[in-house]
């Protein structure tokens, strides 16, 4: 179902070649299609922390079944959507990685920790 909130998931998709990756998209969606499956936000997780990084990528953001199933069906049917972000590859010369810093040096308005908190359990 939706995560709520008009939270965005994101569902990446990786693949060895474009054809694999189209493949692999008409797959999640059909999968997605099936409101008695795991939620979105596990599915989504599973996708990223428990499958390999192919060469070729894409992420497919959605706040419901509806709007991942749309950004999938536009990846496996090759056209742009505006809940797809990619098709793409890697950019970086092998063993270059990419790096996110959060520097924790406060927030950025205040109660925006306390507001994290209360919205999303992980952050706690």
């Amino acid at each position: 179902g939706a995560v709520g909130d008009g939270v965005l998931v994101p569902w990446v998709v990786s693949a060895r070649s474009v054809r694999a990756l189209r493949d692999q998209a008409r797959r999640l969606s059909t999968f997605a299609q099936d409101p008695s499956r795991a939620p979105l936000a596990e599915v989504g997780w599973s996708l990223l922390r428990t499958r390999a990084l192919h060469e070729r990528r894409a992420v497919v953001l959605g706040a419901d079944r509806t709007e991942i199933v749309a950004g999938l069906d536009a990846l496996a049917a090759g056209e742009p959507h505006p809940a797809l972000i990619g098709p793409s590859s890697p950019q970086l010369p092998a063993g270059d990685d990419v790096v996110w810093l959060f520097s924790g040096q406060g927030s950025q308005v205040v109660g925006m920790g306390a507001g994290l908190y209360e919205r999303f359990p992980v952050f706690a």
